[in-house]
């Protein structure tokens, strides 16, 4: 196969020096050099294929820090109920119409499945209820997953498969929300609640649930939508181990448009913990394509519906309860039971939390871990750590722990969480990227997708100039460059996940994942990054993904 070497552009590396050259060799699947184009043409240039880029920008390939790239491909068949500025669903009556088209069209007894909703983005602010959805049908179960994938709302027939009524107790780390006589279910399931429903239906235990047509069909679509947007390596946070083989086949018929990294989903109230890790370790993955990382938990839920685990109360009281802070999903004692089964294994812990309370509890975890079964750079994760606080940060830097930030936050909602979730003290350091760069901590920054769209410039936008959906600065403070964010969706996501020897930077010896883009963010108008244009996405130095 000939060398390749694109010339006549810029290629930023994100190399340890932070360097930007003008020319990049490619051999193969792997980065032959990066340098002057002079140098370039003389060490590779014999018989290659020269490129040229025409002032065009190379970066590396976007590495992927946490979503859930499944559910991209799932969602593909639900209902779509996004609200602006992602979809234009801003009534509850919208939300219904588009469920009764729906149910128009599906078979008694077969689910209808919607997403994408959430009470923040309709005009009603609330969510849908069980009595609403009962009109729409009263022999369909309905399944409505919120948009941050806390949430659920359902109807009677789904409430009488899952065996919930008046009688069923709250689940620990979860709500199930009633009528006005306390008792009745209303249809909408909170946190663990949620999640318990949702475990039932994926293991077959709610009736049969719809078999997707070419499975890999939608995994191979669900890449492709990643790849362009200049996306090499995509992840599955909270992965299902059943759906593995199917990305296994995608790889050996080569329809996978993104390496995938695996976070599986701790199942700690479903099967023993040395069963899962038994399944976990079991197979045998593509290493070129599908890599095994660590193991996903969730220890709180989210800002906007209130459900993280904060130290101080919510800005706006929730349902008039000045000293409500939110609420773990486990007890301490369960999450230290679980973080030393996990540890002792060997295996990295990445665990959802948004909340600084529920933080703490997790860098006690992790220091106790520590201390008591010591596991060199294992580079355990706080996934989201919306609300770190500074003492936080510092504890987080001398134990070795990572950060994954979630800017899109500050544009998406970042209005509401200063006027009404958190107050404008703690909105200003939503997400404080700043604060970990003048510490010299690696981070990542994430979409979190399909909670927001896979959009890293998008996201490298937010993260440079922190300005929310009305047009506001929202902790200009927190604000870091653009090489720094370049570097958090780049080479500090694969040091996140084990990866950085192969892939996250442009240099000899790494595999040539790359994307072109039409201008260069280090130079153009920070405010324009966000609309520059992915051309063409590399993985293994061959074309992913291609702009018409």
């Amino acid at each position: 196969m000939k060398t390749k070497i694109y010339v006549n552009g810029t290629v930023i590396t994100a190399d340890a020096k932070s360097s930007v050259c003008e020319a990049i060799a490619v051999a193969g699947k792997k980065v032959a050099g990066v340098g002057t184009k002079a140098k370039m043409l003389e060490q590779f240039g014999q018989d290659a294929e020269v490129i040229d880029l025409e002032g065009k920008t190379i970066l590396p390939g976007f590495y992927d820090g946490h979503s859930h790239v499944h559910q991209v491909a799932l969602y593909s068949h639900f209902v779509n109920l996004e609200a602006p500025p992602v979809g234009t669903v801003d009534t509850i009556e919208k939300c219904l119409t588009l469920l009764r088209e729906r149910a128009a069209i599906t078979p008694p007894g077969a689910w209808i499945y919607a997403s994408g909703f959430t009470e923040n983005g309709v005009k009603e602010k609330r969510g849908l209820l069980r009595k609403e959805l009962d009109g729409i049908s009263s022999t369909n179960p309905i399944y409505i997953l919120d948009k941050t994938l806390h949430y659920l709302y359902v109807n009677s027939v789904t409430l009488e498969r899952a065996g919930i009524n008046a009688d069923t107790p709250d689940p620990v780390g979860g709500v199930i929300w009633r009528e006005e006589d306390g008792k009745t279910p209303n249809g909408i399931l909170e946190e663990e609640a949620a999640r318990n429903v949702t475990n039932m239906l994926t293991a077959g235990k709610l009736g049969d649930i719809g078999t997707v047509k070419d499975p890999v069909a939608k995994i191979e679509a669900a890449t492709l939508k990643y790849a362009s947007c200049g996306v090499t390596t995509a992840n599955d946070g909270g992965t299902m181990l059943k759906d593995i083989p199917t990305y296994q086949k995608g790889a050996a018929e080569g329809r996978l448009h993104t390496r995938v990294v695996f976070n599986p989903f701790y199942p700690y109230r479903t099967v023993s913990g040395a069963e899962y890790l038994d399944q976990v370790d079991a197979f045998d993955l593509d290493p070129e394509w599908l890599h095994m990382g660590g193991i996903k938990l969730m220890y709180d839920g989210t800002i906007q519906n209130m459900s993280a685990y904060l130290s101080k109360p919510y800005y706006t009281p929730y349902k008039g309860d000045a000293s409500y802070c939110g609420y773990p999903s486990l007890t301490k004692e369960k999450l230290m039971e679980d973080f030393t089964f996990i540890h002792e294994r060997g295996k990295q812990i990445l665990i959802h939390c948004n909340g600084d309370a529920g933080m703490d509890d997790i860098l006690d975890g992790y220091k106790e871990l520590q201390e008591k079964h010591p596991l060199p750079d294992i580079r355990h994760n706080i996934i989201h750590a919306q609300t770190i606080r500074e003492d936080q940060i510092d504890r987080a830097k001398d134990q070795g722990v990572f950060l994954s930030l979630f800017p899109p936050h500050i544009f998406y909602y970042g209005d509401r969480h200063k006027d009404t979730f958190l107050g404008p003290e703690r909105a200003e350091r939503l997400s404080p990227a700043a604060s970990l760069v003048k510490r010299g901590m690696p981070f990542s920054i994430h979409c979190d997708t399909p909670v927001f769209p896979q959009n890293p410039l998008q996201t490298i936008w937010t993260a440079v100039n922190r300005v929310t959906y009305e047009g506001q600065v929202l902790g200009e403070a927190q604000r870091i460059s653009v090489m720094d964010a370049i570097k958090a969706y780049t080479i500090h996501a694969a040091y996140q996940h084990h990866e950085e020897k192969e892939r996250g930077s442009l240099e000899a010896g790494k595999y040539a994942d790359i994307v072109i883009l039409a201008e260069n963010p280090l130079t153009c108008d920070p405010m324009k990054i966000r609309d520059i244009k992915v051309l063409e996405t590399l993985v293994n130095g061959e074309t992913a993904y291609k702009a018409e």
